[in-house]
C-alpha cells in the first residue's frame, strides 16, 4: 500500500501526486492559450477541452502548489532544526528560477531582434521582466506575471517567518493560520476595492498584481503548515471524508469554470473559491492513498513526466506558440495565426522544447546548486526536488 505520509526520517525522491498535479496544471495552461475555438476542431471537442482548462485553471493551481511546497521547505527546516537558513533558501530559490528565466528572456530578445517578430522588446519591458515587476510594469510576455507573483511571495514568506521566529522565540509559526486568514480577507477586500475604483476589467490591473493574488499562495502555506505538523491527522481527516471533500472541490472548481473572469464576481470572489477548491484537490492527492492508484496508470506516468518539466514547459510555451504561429502564417502566406497547422505545430513542439530547455539549463544548474548549496537534510532535498513552479 502506498501511504501518503512517509515514515519519520524517510521521504520519496519525488512526490508523485504533486508531479501529477503539476502536469495537469501546465496542460490546462497549454490548452487555454491554444485558442482551440478558432480551429476546425469539432465544437464539442474544443469546448470540452477549454472547459477542462478553465476547471483546473493551471496558474491558480500552480499558486497553491507553490505555496504548499516552498513554505513546506521552510517549515520542515524549522521543525528539524528550530531555525531557518534564509540566505541558503533564497540562493537555492534563485538558482531554481533565474537561470532558466533569463535564458528564455535573452532568447526572446534575440529572436525578436533578428527576425523582427513579436514580442517587440523595449528597454521598459525588458527591465520589467528582468527585475520581476512585470505584473506591475509593462511585460514583454503575457504569461510571466505569475512568476513575479511567486517571487514576491517567496521574499515576503522568508521575511515573515524570520520575523516571527525572532519575535516569538521560535514559536512564531503557530501564528500562520491567523496570518493566512488576514491575508485572505485583505486580498479579497483589495480585489473588491480595485473593481470599485476601476470598473472596466483589465487582467493586468485586476488579477496580475501580487497584492491581489498572495492569498492563493498563502492558502497553500496554510495547508503545508497543517500537513507537516500533523500529517496523520490530515490524512485521517481527508481519507475519512474523501467523497465529501472531492464533491466540494468539484463544485467550487466547476463554479469557477462557469463564471467569466471579466465579471465582478469572476475577479473577486471566484479567486477565493478557486484556491479553496485547488487546496482540497491537493490534499486529496497527497493524503488519500486510495486516490494514488492514478500514479501507476499510463496517464498518471505521462502526467508525472510532464509535471517534472513543468517549469521549463510553462516558461517556453508562449514563445513556441507565438513563433510557430508566425512561421506557419509566413509559410502559408496569410495571417490566420490560429490555423489548424499552427496549433498542431505548437502541440507537437511545446513539451519537447520545454524538456530540452530543462536539460540544457534548469537541470545542470540544479546539479551545481545541490553541490555547492545543498539542503540541510536529505528530507529537505527530496522535497526541494519536487520543486515549485510558475
Amino acid at each position: 500500500m502506498n501511504h501518503a505520509v512517509p515514515p519519520p526520517g524517510k521521504a520519496p525522491s519525488r512526490v508523485a501526486a504533486l508531479d501529477v498535479l503539476r502536469g495537469i496544471a501546465v496542460l490546462s495552461v497549454l490548452v487555454s492559450h491554444a485558442k482551440l475555438e478558432n480551429t476546425s476542431l469539432p465544437w464539442a471537442c474544443a469546448q470540452t477541452l477549454n472547459a477542462a482548462a478553465r476547471f483546473f485553471s493551471g496558474v491558480d493551481l500552480f499558486f497553491v502548489l507553490s505555496g504548499f511546497l516552498v513554505s513546506g521547505l521552510l517549515l520542515r527546516e524549522h521543525q528539524r532544526y528550530g531555525s531557518i537558513h534564509a540566505r541558503r533558501f533564497l540562493i537555492r530559490r534563485g538558482l531554481k528560477i533565474y537561470p532558466s528565466f533569463y535564458a528564455f528572456l535573452l532568447t526572446s530578445i534575440a529572436v525578436s531582434w533578428l527576425f523582427q517578430i513579436w514580442p517587440h522588446p523595449t528597454p521598459t519591458n525588458i527591465a520589467s521582466e528582468a527585475l520581476f515587476v512585470q505584473n506591475y510594469g509593462t511585460p514583454l510576455w503575457s504569461h510571466t506575471w505569475s512568476l513575479a507573483v511567486e517571487e514576491h511571495f517567496y521574499l515576503c514568506l522568508v521575511a515573515l517567518l524570520v520575523g516571527l521566529l525572532k519575535i516569538r522565540r521560535g514559536n512564531g509559526v503557530k501564528l500562520i493560520p491567523v496570518i493566512v486568514a488576514f491575508v485572505a480577507v485583505t486580498c479579497l477586500s483589495l480585489r473588491c476595492i480595485t473593481a470599485w475604483i476601476i470598473p472596466e476589467f483589465s487582467f493586468h490591473r485586476h488579477l496580475a498584481p501580487s497584492h491581489l493574488r498572495f492569498d492563493s499562495l498563502a492558502f497553500g502555506m496554510l495547508l503545508s503548515y497543517w500537513y507537516h505538523r500533523q500529517p496523520q491527522a490530515v490524512s485521517g481527516l481527508i481519507e475519512g471524508r474523501r467523497f465529501r471533500w472531492a464533491f466540494i472541490s468539484f463544485l467550487l472548481l466547476a463554479w469557477c469554470a462557469l463564471v467569466p473572469r471579466h465579471t465582478l464576481i469572476g475577479h473577486t470572489i471566484i479567486q477565493t473559491a478557486q484556491y479553496v477548491g485547488h487546496g482540497l484537490l491537493l490534499l486529496l492527492a497527497i493524503a488519500d492513498h486510495r486516490v494514488q492508484w492514478i500514479h501507476g496508470t499510463t496517464m498518471g506516468r505521462i502526467l508525472q513526466m510532464i509535471g517534472q518539466y513543468s517549469y521549463s514547459v510553462y516558461l517556453w510555451h508562449m514563445g513556441v506558440l507565438v513563433w510557430s504561429r508566425t512561421l506557419i502564417s509566413d509559410l502559408m502566406g496569410h495571417v490566420d495565426s490560429y490555423s489548424d497547422l499552427a496549433v498542431l505545430t505548437y502541440a507537437a513542439l511545446v513539451i519537447p522544447v520545454g524538456v530540452a530547455a530543462a536539460h540544457l539549463v534548469e537541470i545542470p544548474v540544479l546539479a551545481i546548486r545541490d553541490r555547492f548549496f545543498p539542503s540541510r537534510s536529505d528530507d529537505l532535498r527530496s522535497l526541494a526536488t519536487a520543486g515549485s513552479n510558475p
